[in-house]
């Protein structure tokens, strides 16, 4: 957690700095080096600005809920959160999210979230308080929705919305 802490911090301070680097492909090339799942940069509304996978238009969230409601918190000067593996009901990723307040160049704060895989010391993440998956590093959690036949949640983006034929499965 320290190391990923510091990665957030020294990226928050790089992006305040020099605003250049909220650039996607800035953002993408750091989470390649530092091997994040993903990166979203958020401004002072919570509104995500940058990000660097296929996830797009999302908003820090408003309700109790919600995995990022908490990170709201960044916005008001908390300068860094850490949250123990779960599964975002949103993206359906188990991650370890690292949250750092980063002052954006309007002079407000914004949110800088790192979603980093769970690591072997991490115990178990669940959905919904339902389901618990604990998935060694290397491993991939699938959970399909039985109707569709769809992966609804996974530990790989990849595979959110790939049906279960794609996998050589049946029902």
């Amino acid at each position: 957690k320290a190391w990923q802490l510091a990665c957030g911090r020294r990226l928050a301070k790089a992006i305040e700095t020099e605003p250049g680097f909220a650039a996607e492909g800035t953002l993408a090339e750091f989470s390649a080096a530092i091997g994040t799942q993903y990166i979203m940069l958020f401004d002072g509304d919570g509104n995500e600005t940058a990000c660097t996978t296929r996830y797009t238009g999302f908003s820090l969230g408003t309700q109790a809920e919600d995995s990022t409601t908490d990170f709201r918190r960044l916005l008001l000067g908390v300068p860094e959160l850490v949250h123990d593996p779960a599964v975002d009901e949103r993206t359906g990723l188990n991650t370890r999210m690292v949250g750092i307040g980063c002052r954006m160049p309007d002079g407000r704060y914004g949110a800088l979230l790192l979603a980093f895989e769970p690591d072997a010391a991490d115990q178990s993440a669940a959905i919904n308080d339902l389901i618990h998956s604990q998935t060694e590093p290397g491993w991939i959690t699938l959970v399909f929705d039985r109707e569709s036949m769809t992966v609804r949640f996974s530990g790989n983006p990849e595979y959110i919305d790939a049906s279960a034929e794609q996998f050589g499965l049946s029902e």
